[in-house]
């Protein structure tokens, strides 16, 4: 039995003796070999599938965005205003 990572390694070795072959028969073998160990590998990913996105769910994610934005630029204009007016470090009893 084989991790994918040992495949992966197994492949690479494999690659590396292609790659140094002078020998036309023993390249076509080494080739036969990489080829079902690159199936096996693209069979076998251990990553995770891509998160399918909804219309729904980017609407939605959408909105908080430009809402955290809007939120964003209402603190800036508060705080420059504070400044302004000189009250930035009073505290507010209600608050």
């Amino acid at each position: 039995m084989m991790t994918l990572d040992d495949l992966y390694d197994f492949g690479s070795y494999f690659s590396a003796e292609f790659n140094n072959c002078k020998d036309r028969k023993k390249q076509k073998k080494l080739d036969a070999v990489l080829k079902k160990i690159q199936r096996l590998l693209d069979t076998y990913i251990d990553e995770e599938p891509p998160q399918i996105l909804n219309i729904e769910n980017a609407h939605k994610i959408r909105m908080i965005s430009d809402q955290a934005v809007q939120i964003a630029n209402f603190a800036g204009a508060t705080l420059v205003t504070a400044e302004q007016l000189r009250i930035k470090t009073k505290p507010l009893e209600t608050f």
